[in-house]
C-alpha cells in the first residue's frame, strides 16, 4: 500500500523506538481488512487501502474517518479499552506512531488483552459462570434501550435486512462450490419463507423503534473478559446497515453463538436477563430468525476462510433453531416465600424455557407510579400483560414459564385457554412449603431488598385466607414440590419430565 508515493509497510513499525511508550513485545497480525501491531501495553488496528463491496477504504480521509468511527462505537461497550485514534507519521524516511509529522496513516488504539480471555477460548475452556452473562446480558439490555433510533422509519432498515439475508445465502452458496450439506437447502428454503411470512413483523419492529444504532457483531469472539467483566468489542463501524438492527437481531447473535458452543444453559441465562431487563418478550417472534440468519452468517464466514468443521458446526446450529421441538407453557402457583421465582428462573434454564415474573411486569406496567399497584384492576392489567408476554413467547416456538402466584382459579383459566387457543403442553408447578418457612422466607427477603417482589407477612395472611385452590381438572396439570426439601430443583425437573412425556401423543 502507498500514500503520497510512499509505500506504507506496517512492518515497519516492529521497532521499539516507533513507539512513545515502553515495549514489551512487537507482533504484526493481518486480517482480510486490517493490520493489528502488538507491544504489549497496546494494540494498533490500520486499515488497509482497499475498496469492496462493502467496505470503501479507499483513500486516507476514509480511513480515518473509519478509525473514528470505530473508536466512537466502540466506546459506547468498551470505553476503557478504546483509547484513541493515532498518526501514523514519516519523519526522515522513519514510520511512527502519534508522531508530530504529516500523517500518512492511522491506527486505532486499544488496551493490549490476551486472547485467552476472548469469550468463545473461555467457553471452550468451560470458564464461564452464569453470574458473568447474567451482567452482560442486564450491560447489553441498557445499552439497546440507550441507543437512538432512526427518528424517521420508512422501513429502509426492513429493506436493508431482506437484501443482506438473500445477499449471504448467495454468498455461501456460491462458496460452496455446489457441495452443499444435506440441511443447507432446507435451511434456505427456511429462510426465504420466514423472510417472506415475517415482512409486516420486522416493519412493526422498524415502526415502534426497536431498530437502534447496535453492536452489529455480537458473537463471542467479539466479547473479552476485562477487569473482571465480559465486554463486548469490534463492533461494525465500516457499514451502518450491519448494526442499524433490530436490538433482537443483535441478541440472537449471541443466543446463537453460546448456543454453537454447546452451552445452551448460558444461551438461557443470557436471553431471560436480557428480557427481563427489557420487557421485549415481543422481539422472541423474530429470534428463531435472527438466530438462523446469524448461524448462516458466521458459515458465510467460515465458508470464505476454508474452516470446514466449523461451518457443518454452525449449518447445524441453525437448523437446531428451524426445528424446534413443540413448545409448552408452564405457570407457577403458590403462596409468597413458596419458592416460584427461585425455582422458575432455574427451572427455565433446564426446561429451554423463556421465563417471565408478574412482580417485574407489574412494576414495568406502573413505572414511577406505586399508588394503585395492587387494586384488583390492576392486577388484572398485570395478567393481561402476561398474557400478551406469553402468547408472543409461543408465537416464537419458545416455551415460557410464568411465575406469579395464581391464587385465583380465573388467572389460572386464561393461561389454560392460552395453551389451548395454540395447542401445547400446560403445566401447573404448585409450590408448597410450611407457613411458618413462608414468613421466614418473606422475611429474610425483605431485610435483603435484593428481589422484585414487595409481598409482607401481612399479603401472606390475606393469601392464606383467601386462595382458591386447584380443581381437579387442573390437578390433573400439575405437580407439586415442597420446596423445604432438599434438592427441589431436581424434584421439579423430574416431575416435569414425567408430566411433559404423559402428555406426548401416544
Amino acid at each position: 500500500m502507498s500514500t503520497g508515493g510512499v509505500e506504507f509497510r506496517p512492518a515497519e513499525l516492529l521497532r521499539p523506538s516507533a513507539y512513545s511508550h515502553p515495549v514489551t513485545r512487537l507482533k504484526l497480525l493481518e486480517t482480510h481488512i486490517s493490520w493489528i501491531i502488538l507491544t504489549g501495553p497496546f494494540a494498533y488496528k490500520i486499515k488497509k487501502s482497499m475498496r469492496l463491496e462493502f467496505l470503501d477504504a479507499s483513500t486516507l480521509a476514509l480511513r480515518r474517518h473509519l478509525c473514528e468511527e470505530e473508536l466512537r462505537l466502540n466506546r459506547r461497550l468498551a470505553a476503557d479499552l478504546y483509547v484513541d485514534v493515532c498518526p501514523i507519521t514519516r519523519e526522515a524516511g522513519v514510520l511512527r506512531v502519534g508522531g508530530s509529522g504529516e500523517a500518512v496513516e492511522y491506527a486505532v488504539r486499544m488496551k493490549q488483552f490476551d486472547s485467552s480471555q476472548e469469550l468463545s477460548a473461555l467457553l471452550d475452556q468451560g470458564q464461564v459462570s452464569p453470574e458473568e452473562i447474567i451482567r452482560l446480558a442486564q450491560r447489553l439490555a441498557t445499552f439497546h434501550q440507550d441507543a437512538p433510533t432512526d427518528a424517521n422509519p420508512d422501513f429502509t432498515h426492513t429493506g436493508q435486512l431482506h437484501d443482506t439475508v438473500l445477499g449471504n445465502l448467495a454468498i455461501l452458496l456460491a462458496h460452496l462450490d455446489g457441495a452443499a450439506l444435506p440441511e443447507l437447502r432446507a435451511l434456505i428454503d427456511w429462510t426465504h419463507d420466514r423472510l417472506h411470512d415475517s415482512r409486516e413483523a420486522l416493519r412493526m419492529r422498524e415502526r415502534c423503534g426497536f431498530v437502534r444504532e447496535c453492536h452489529g457483531d455480537l458473537h463471542a469472539g467479539n466479547i473479552v473478559r476485562w477487569a473482571g467483566e465480559l465486554v463486548p468489542f469490534d463492533c461494525l463501524e465500516f457499514d451502518p446497515k450491519l448494526r442499524w438492527i433490530d436490538v433482537m437481531n443483535d441478541c440472537a447473535f449471541l443466543v446463537m453463538d453460546l448456543w454453537a458452543h454447546g452451552r445452551q444453559d448460558l444461551a438461557w441465562w443470557f436471553l431471560n436477563s436480557y428480557l427481563e431487563r427489557t420487557g421485549d418478550y415481543a422481539g422472541l417472534r423474530l429470534l428463531r430468525f435472527y438466530a438462523v440468519y446469524r448461524a448462516l452468517v458466521r458459515a458465510m464466514v467460515d465458508s470464505l476462510g476454508a474452516q470446514h468443521d466449523r461451518l457443518r458446526m454452525r449449518i447445524k446450529t441453525a437448523a437446531v433453531f428451524t426445528n424446534r421441538p413443540p413448545p409448552a407453557l408452564y405457570i407457577m402457583h403458590g403462596l409468597s416465600g413458596s419458592g416460584k421465582s427461585w425455582l422458575s428462573e432455574r427451572l427455565a434454564v433446564r426446561l429451554g424455557a423463556v421465563r417471565m415474573r408478574s412482580d417485574v411486569e407489574r412494576r414495568r406496567l406502573a413505572g414511577a407510579s406505586t399508588s394503585d399497584r395492587y387494586t384488583p384492576q390492576f392486577g388484572r392489567r398485570t395478567y393481561a400483560r402476561l398474557i400478551e408476554c406469553a402468547e408472543s413467547c409461543l408465537q416464537g416456538s419458545m416455551s415460557v414459564i410464568v411465575d406469579a402466584a395464581f391464587l385465583e382459579a380465573e388467572q389460572r383459566h386464561l393461561f389454560r385457554d392460552l395453551a389451548s387457543r395454540h395447542q401445547v403442553r400446560y403445566v401447573i408447578i404448585h409450590c408448597v412449603a410450611d407457613p411458618a418457612v413462608l414468613a421466614q422466607r418473606i422475611a429474610q427477603r425483605r431485610q435483603m431488598h435484593t428481589d422484585p417482589s414487595e409481598a409482607g407477612i401481612e399479603v401472606l395472611k390475606l393469601q392464606l385466607q383467601n386462595v382458591e385452590p386447584l380443581d381437579a381438572d387442573e390437578a390433573s396439570h400439575a405437580v407439586v414440590v415442597d420446596t423445604n426439601l432438599p434438592d427441589p430443583l431436581e424434584v421439579a425437573y423430574g416431575a416435569v419430565d414425567q408430566r411433559l412425556a404423559s402428555m406426548r401423543p401416544r
